[in-house]
């Protein structure tokens, strides 16, 4: 019963991923092909002059990332490593965010946080992905 919820955890952490990934690309799409949102410049007057070059970085990074976590969603080990080290990346990220706008960067500490720990250091997450079980049934998802 606890394995089940467990990998209930992993999968809607997965699509949550996927899902800000999504979004993410499409701001990428945004900034790249120069599309204007009323009140950005004014906001990010900084973002003007890089704006089409971090879009690219935006839909590159984003569409890997996606592929990421959608491995992760069939609990490939290396995926599970790959997002830690990313949370870990959240979490000091969200240390400096949490300087400029205090709210959505504890928020980014608190999620990513709960991220690293729960890949990272449950023990039955860890077997989990490591078992020969998760890989047999896998692999029968993918023949049918």
């Amino acid at each position: 019963m606890k394995d089940k919820i467990l990998k209930i955890l992993v999968r809607i952490i997965s699509v949550f991923g996927m899902f800000t990934c999504v979004l993410n690309f499409i701001l990428g799409i945004i900034l790249a092909f120069n599309i204007l949102i009323p009140g950005m410049i004014f906001l990010y007057p900084e973002i003007e002059l890089i704006k089409q070059e971090m879009g690219v970085i935006f839909l590159m990074f984003f569409a890997l990332l996606f592929v990421v976590y959608l491995k992760l969603f069939y609990f490939k080990n290396w995926a599970r490593k790959m997002i830690i080290i990313l949370s870990l990346f959240g979490v000091i990220g969200g240390i400096f965010f949490s300087l400029k706008m205090i709210i959505p960067g504890i928020m980014q500490i608190i999620t990513n946080t709960f991220i690293l720990y729960f890949l990272g250091f449950n023990k039955t997450i860890k077997r989990l992905f490591n078992s020969k079980t998760t890989k047999l049934k896998q692999k029968k998802i993918k023949k049918k």
